[in-house]
């Protein structure tokens, strides 16, 4: 198979390589200034976040990896790494590790949130502000519709199509971008981030995880009730992410005092690329404040 890169004119920043828990870890780190770490969903890798990145490396230290298996980061055959969100904390913490990170602004998204906020738990001293975007903090038990979706992704039908057909991230593409239509080369860089079907299934796997890992949830959304609820956080999301419509940016502001929430007009689930000009505005003039 043809080896995988970035394309340059869509992502021309410096890739970087370093080595956690055996597995070969691709990352970027863009700029000067308070750090902000980007942790990307199990649909995606930093790809997601490159027209963010170009914008606010001009003013803050921009830090992105690919989880081992997404993007441009590998699995080490040999190893024992299984792709899960507490394989990925660990490679969060690593990357802080080397990076000497302790002083970080976190943006969370999906299940690389829950693995950022996951490593966090163990290191709150490090987290200086919370960036939620378009993330579920709480056990989807109490989110039927969600638990119900998440399920469905994982079953044995949907998994054949997406395998064979990479129809999640098609679906992604299609309807989780609302104001900005994705040229053909950003599509099939999205494609390729999951070109095979081991990659697919992966995907499909890690989101379910949101069911299965219960007890995580729980103590996420405890550690936002305790140990987070003094951080600030900037939380922005699609207004037209059906989670909006749930209600849940609005329940994590209660959670938070020192908060800001921001929805993002005709937007969907990934405001990351259908409006990075706004989104990098709301982060740039939140961050000033601090």
């Amino acid at each position: 198979m043809q080896k995988f890169s970035y394309p340059e004119n869509l992502y021309p920043f410096q890739s970087k390589w370093t080595t956690i828990n055996g597995n070969r870890i691709h990352y970027i780190d863009e700029g000067q200034g308070e750090t902000i770490l980007f942790c990307h969903p199990p649909v995606t890798s930093s790809f997601m976040y490159r027209n963010m990145i170009k914008i606010l490396s001009k003013h803050f230290r921009c830090i992105a990896l690919d989880f081992p298996g997404f993007g441009l980061s590998e699995i080490n055959p040999a190893g024992k790494y299984t792709p899960s969100i507490h394989a990925q904390a660990e490679i969060v913490a690593g990357l802080m590790e080397m990076l000497k990170l302790d002083s970080v602004y976190l943006l969370m998204q999906e299940c690389g949130g829950h693995a950022a906020i996951k490593a966090f738990i163990e290191e709150p001293e490090k987290l200086k502000g919370i960036i939620i975007t378009d993330t579920i903090i709480f056990p989807v038990s109490g989110y039927p519709k969600i638990k119900k979706m998440l399920s469905m992704i994982n079953g044995s039908v949907f998994n054949f199509i997406n395998s064979n057909f990479n129809l999640l991230i098609a679906a992604m593409t299609r309807f989780g971008i609302n104001n900005r239509k994705l040229s053909a080369e950003e599509k099939k860089i999205y494609k390729t981030i999951f070109r095979t079907k081991e990659m697919r299934r992966t995907s499909t796997r890690m989101l379910h995880q949101l069911v299965t890992e219960e007890n995580l949830l729980q103590q996420i959304q405890a550690a936002f009730e305790t140990t987070f609820n003094t951080i600030p956080a900037l939380i922005i999301y699609g207004e037209k992410d059906p989670l909006t419509g749930m209600g849940i940016p609005r329940r994590i502001k209660t959670l938070l005092p020192d908060s800001e929430l921001y929805l993002i007009k005709g937007e969907g689930h990934f405001p990351h690329e259908g409006e990075p000009e706004k989104m990098s505005k709301l982060i740039s003039d939140w961050l000033n404040k601090k």
